[in-house]
């Protein structure tokens, strides 16, 4: 059990102005020394420690950047921005060639470590980036690139944010040091006379006040948090650089991790795992929304539901991994095969779903013929030639998401029973 402290921090500010009497004439001798030898040695940790602190961090950040820009690029289908993560990994390598002269905090060695693990990873997403922009269908090399790409860059972050979290101990250990050395002078130094001590009281009540104010801001920000009503738009202002204004820096640090979570954890909310497309609850959404655009102003909607034929065959035959390589396949045919309108996602299984907004009866029956066509003529490897069934329905007045999806499911259910690797609709 914890025991409670003798006294408050409020008290002990009040209790400091009366010791320093006490201590005075101590301080007198004391004082002009230590104050010198302390900021000089404060001065020389900074001097040492905060450039290559900062080299470190900017280190974390632009690596981030490096890998959102290889994420976004894919994405957006932007072989640009692939080019233009060379200016991250130069702006990397510059800091680390500035690390390697700051020989007392930071190992040489583990420098050349860390640009070693940056290259190899830049190297190896690159490549892979850029095969998947360009539709390189090579799975073998591919599955190599990834796990080079995730074990390179597990070693990269891990030694970038390992080099700032040791330098940020490294300085905090120095300044504690220094600090403790100075502990007798600060006592001491709230203690200048009698004369003093009412201007030091009031100093001192004032302070109080400033630092409850901002306590309250901060205990409310952090509460906000802990209540799932974090403002991700806004963040603390740092007024001060003392031990309350760190913990703002921190609370704003972990602010932003937690926004950047937040957007992770949203996107994987909507993605199914396996094939990277969208998920069942997303489709459910984005079904309501684009049923309400066909009510409210007449526009056209279709929907379209594919299985897999004979799916169970395949892993029954190969196993489940390489059934999972042809759904996996199968999805990259439908996300290349449709317009950036349409919605594309996993319904379940083997079974699939496209929303088609502004798409009419035969312009969907059209788009499923297309898909139909593309994945007869594609090569699964190991598996070979598949093919799939298609159900088609398109809005009526009246209709909702669960009479739209019957009617494309009694297709489907009709192309699977006319002999398969057939478009049925209306």
């Amino acid at each position: 059990m914890l025991r409670k402290p003798a006294l408050t921090i409020f008290q002990k500010m009040l209790v400091a102005p009366l010791v320093g009497v006490l201590l005075y004439s101590a301080y007198l001798f004391f004082s002009h020394h230590e104050r010198q030898a302390g900021s000089g040695a404060i001065e020389e940790i900074r001097t040492i420690y905060l450039p290559a602190l900062d080299l470190a961090g900017g280190n974390v950040i632009v690596f981030d950047t490096m890998v959102s820009t290889f994420k976004d690029a894919v994405l957006a289908g932007e072989e640009e921005w692939v080019r233009n993560t060379g200016k991250e990994k130069a702006r990397i390598e510059a800091n680390l060639a500035h690390l390697e002269g700051h020989v007392p905090v930071v190992d040489p060695a583990r420098v050349r470590q860390l640009r070693a693990a940056l290259v190899r990873y830049h190297e190896n997403a690159h490549a892979l980036s850029l095969a998947m922009l360009r539709g390189d269908t090579d799975t073998e090399r591919a599955n190599h690139l990834i796990e080079n790409v995730e074990r390179y860059h597990g070693q990269a972050r891990a030694g970038f944010q390992g080099m700032k979290v040791d330098l940020q101990d490294g300085f905090t250990r120095r300044v504690d040091e220094t600090l403790q050395r100075s502990r007798f002078q600060l006592m001491a130094a709230t203690g200048l006379g009698v004369a003093l001590i009412v201007v030091i009281l009031g100093v001192t009540f004032a302070m109080s006040l400033s630092t409850r104010d901002a306590l309250r801001e901060v205990n409310q920000a952090f509460k906000n948090m802990a209540q799932d009503r974090p403002d991700f738009s806004r963040r603390l202002t740092r007024a001060s650089r003392d031990e309350l204004g760190e913990l703002v820096g921190w609370f704003n640090l972990l602010s932003d991790k937690l926004e950047n979570d937040h957007k992770q954890i949203e996107r994987l909310s909507i993605t199914d795992k396996l094939t990277q497309l969208y998920n069942r609850t997303r489709i459910d959404e984005l079904f309501l929304l684009e049923l309400s655009k066909a009510r409210r102003y007449g526009y056209p909607l279709s929907v379209i539901l594919l299985d897999l034929d004979h799916f169970k065959a395949v892993n029954d035959t190969w196993g489940h991994q390489t059934g999972d390589r042809v759904l996996r396949e199968l999805a990259d045919i439908l996300r290349h095969n449709v317009r950036d309108t349409d919605h594309v996602g996993r319904w379940g299984g083997e079974e699939f779903v496209i929303l088609a907004p502004n798409t009419g009866p035969d312009p969907a029956l059209a788009m499923a013929e297309k898909l139909r066509a593309a994945i007869a003529a594609h090569t699964f490897p190991e598996v070979g030639h598949k093919t799939g069934s298609f159900g088609v329905a398109s809005y009526l007045d009246g209709d909702d998401e669960d009479s739209m999806t019957r009617r494309a499911d009694e297709h489907l259910y009709a192309a699977k029973k006319q002999g398969r690797d057939r478009v049925v609709g209306a």
